[in-house]
């Protein structure tokens, strides 16, 4: 089983009002990726939030995640990461993914693809590759628990992987675009648009 841990915790400082609440869909940005988590089907899902509690629970009113405040959310994405950790340690999980609310691209079938991968290969991260770098979603087997655990401040899930000697990566368009500035929006907008287009 594959525990997700959604990290929704940020202020959104760059971008000028909570990303976590910006339409998307029928929704917004937050429950968008709490859904494509959920319909990924692998496990258990944690939603870790910090800077806007109060309105994205709203958003995930009736929706079956385990919903976690980190209070030290200020200090960056590793306290959120080992907070939702802490969260899921009690389930028994074989793989944990770490994906974020902002990559509104993301379907359950990239996550999908990472524990495939995962178990075709035995390799113990498992990462998302785009604009030449490699990121979330990406997958951490139970070997690497207690490095996620142990994160803290601003040394993210990132710092694992770049130590990782036999990380492995899918090549993943959907990740590209991820939402930290107002012209990060229009364009995710734009692309949407697009897509939308495409399939109608």
């Amino acid at each position: 089983m594959t525990g997700i841990i959604l990290l929704a915790a940020g202020a959104s400082q760059r971008l000028g009002q909570p990303k976590q609440l910006l339409p998307w869909g029928d929704s917004d940005l937050l429950r968008h990726a709490a859904e494509i988590a959920l319909e990924a089907d692998l496990g258990p899902v944690a939603v870790v939030l910090g800077a806007v509690d109060d309105a994205c629970r709203d958003s995930l009113k009736e929706m079956p995640v385990q919903i976690i405040t980190n209070p030290q959310w200020h200090t960056g994405m590793g306290s959120s990461i080992a907070a939702g950790m802490h969260s899921l340690e009690e389930n028994g999980l074989e793989n944990v993914i770490v994906m974020l609310c902002d990559q509104p691209f993301i379907h359950a079938e990239n996550l999908r693809e990472l524990v495939s991968l995962r178990e075709q290969s035995g390799c113990e991260t498992i990462a998302s590759r785009y604009n030449g770098t490699l990121g979330p979603p990406a997958l951490f087997s139970q070997n690497r628990f207690d490095q996620l655990r142990a994160l803290e401040g601003k040394t993210g899930a990132k710092s694992i992987l770049q130590n990782e000697t036999s990380c492995m990566a899918i090549d993943c368009i959907n990740a590209k675009i991820d939402i930290d500035t107002p012209d990060d929006w229009r364009r995710a907008v734009a692309e949407n648009k697009t897509v939308k287009t495409a399939e109608s």
